[in-house]
């Protein structure tokens, strides 16, 4: 399950204790594989397979202004279980999944304010479940999965909530389902998973939606699916997830793009988990529970607060302004000109330009729609990806 962080609301740099804290628990039936994601303070999280063993379509918040949960608008569909969740401006979104019938190709999208669900494009191409879900840059994505026939995927979907439309990009080079995915500097990680065997994978792949390449990462330090990730601020966090069909594991570790290493944190107090949900708070905290160990589901939540320094979410960003925009905008944070490209969301570049300090750029050739600017440096110079909308 995927959902993306919620608002940072610190300042300064916090060092913070490793240790989990008790959560109140859903107030609902207990199960596994849910979706989850995130949307400003709240976590919303649903369906999946109840203690009754049936597939459920209910929804649920978690607020962490009060700390309790409230009920929400059950998905109007049918129950399901293993869906692939993002989160796009405000808005979540779950995908696939598998229902009484089969998998599923169908898209639903909730908007928190109207509190109400709309069904959007469909998936392309076959249906399926367990794939894993992320957000970089205005857009959805959707990796891997386990295709209607039992056939792992490779695929890699890019969604533009803008025009309600698919793109296929760069597909990993091993296909998996049940994979975990968080992200860290605008690129993505997706980490372990299953082949179409069940044979649990270790490996880590870094996705650069610029480049629309893959990268090895650095393994996990033992083979997991069913896990879950969140991003903090120094890189993300897996917690629990199986090796194989009769063991669950109740390992968290983090991983450090910068020094490319996985490190150990305190286990999950709730025991061995697979299938369970997760969220993030302020890039410092982790929210995580539900789940099952092989024995039983549960309806437990807690959260890990996770040790890192807060300022470095923040040293040495660049900003653009206004987003989104008309004709022109404003690269600031720059002390010299910068050569920058500007792509499209089909990730071809549509523009190359001169950022100045202090002056606008042009980009009133521009079709409406979502780009994403990106400085140009050497080698040893940080790229920044910068996106925003430009309006007709």
């Amino acid at each position: 399950m995927r959902a993306l962080l919620l608002p940072l609301l610190l300042a300064g740099p916090v060092a913070l204790a490793q240790q989990w804290s008790p959560l109140v628990d859903l107030p609902a039936a207990a199960r596994d594989d849910a979706a989850a994601f995130s949307i400003g303070s709240d976590v919303f999280m649903g369906t999946g397979l109840d203690e009754g063993f049936q597939l459920t379509n209910d929804w649920h918040r978690y607020s962490t202004w009060d700390a309790q949960w409230h009920t929400v608008p059950s998905l109007p569909a049918t129950g399901r279980q293993y869906c692939a969740s993002f989160a796009v401006a405000d808005h979540g979104y779950i995908a696939g999944g598998i229902d009484a019938n089969g998998a599923l190709a169908q898209l639903w999208r909730y908007d928190p304010l109207l509190q109400q669900w709309l069904q959007r494009a469909n998936l392309p191409g076959t249906a399926r479940s367990a794939a894993t879900g992320f957000s970089l840059n205005g857009l959805g994505y959707i990796c891997g999965g386990l295709l209607q026939g039992g056939t792992a995927s490779a695929q890699l979907w890019a969604y533009d909530p803008v025009t309600n439309v698919w793109v296929a990009r760069a597909p990993i080079p091993v296909a998996r389902h049940r994979a975990s995915a968080f992200t860290h500097g605008g690129k993505a990680y997706v980490v372990g998973g299953a082949d179409a065997q069940f044979q649990a994978l270790a490996d880590a792949w870094c996705y650069d939606p610029v480049l629309n390449a893959w990268t090895p990462a650095a393994p996990l330090p033992a083979a997991r699916y069913a896990a879950d990730a969140m991003d903090v601020v120094d890189g993300g966090v897996l917690v629990g997830g199986a090796s194989d069909a009769a063991t669950v594991h109740d390992d968290v570790w983090r991983y450090r793009p910068a020094t490319e290493t996985w490190d150990t944190l305190p286990t999950f107090p709730g025991g061995p988990r697979r299938g369970g949900c997760i969220a993030g708070w302020g890039g410092v905290r982790v929210l995580y529970g539900t789940g099952s160990d092989n024995v039983q589901r549960y309806t437990d939540w807690y959260s890990l607060e996770v040790p890192v320094g807060v300022e470095e979410r923040t040293t040495g960003r660049l900003s653009l302004h206004p987003v989104p925009c008309e004709d022109h905008v404003l690269l600031t944070g720059i002390t010299r000109n910068t050569p920058v490209i500007i792509i499209d969301a089909m990730g071809r570049t549509v523009l190359r330009t001169i950022a100045r300090p202090g002056g606008p750029m042009d980009v009133g050739t521009l079709g409406p729609g979502r780009y994403i600017l990106v400085t140009v440096g050497g080698m040893s110079t940080p790229r920044h990806h910068l996106p925003f909308v430009k309006l007709p």
